[in-house]
């Protein structure tokens, strides 16, 4: 199952376009693919007509509605809630094209141990569309299991001083992050 979370707080006029970019993906609406997802709207603390936006949508999503408190904090209770393998962000400003989760799921079972796949964007600023500079672009994530880097510490101009092992906590933050590799979710 794919978890679609979409955090959203006063754009009822957006979050429609969103929520159908979603419904009309190609991988989940081929035939028996219709429940291989769940679309979670987490509502931060919207006082415009957000929730008859998702209500019309009937069961197709679930909306969660939550005091403002900032885009992380609805983005994490979607994490909390979700029950896919796979998990999905998308802003609800934003849409998805029609083979976006089908390509990604293509690249999942060709490269199972991939933890993350993303995508490049089609920027539109005000309606025009923008080219993204090169400082823009996405680096492709891998990992490299041969251990490359020496790390020297306990030295007193060491950057990370008295904090030893710090990237034990980076890449802690990361794998909570980008899967929750206990529970084997995938993003």
């Amino acid at each position: 199952m794919i978890s679609v979370i979409i955090p959203t707080c006063n754009r009822a006029s957006y979050l429609k376009e969103a929520m159908a970019s979603v419904l009309e993906e190609d991988f989940f609406c081929r035939a028996g693919l219709e429940h291989s997802f769940e679309l979670l709207i987490i509502d931060d603390g919207s006082d415009d007509n957000t929730r008859e936006v998702v209500e019309s949508f009937g069961k197709k999503a679930i909306c969660h509605y939550q005091p403002h408190q900032g885009v992380s904090a609805a983005r994490n209770l979607g994490l909390k809630l979700s029950c896919g393998d796979f998990i999905a962000f998308l802003d609800s400003d934003d849409l998805w094209r029609k083979e976006k989760i089908g390509t990604q799921m293509s690249i999942f079972r060709t490269f199972p141990e991939a933890k993350v796949c993303y995508t490049e964007e089609i920027w539109i600023r005000r309606g025009v569309h923008l080219n993204p500079r090169k400082n823009h672009r996405k680096y492709p994530i891998y990992f490299i299991s041969a251990p490359l880097i020496i790390k020297r510490g306990g030295h007193p101009d060491q950057l990370s001083h008295p904090y030893w092992g710090m990237d034990r906590f980076r890449v802690q933050a990361l794998e909570k992050t980008l899967g929750r590799e206990l529970s084997g979710r995938k993003n």
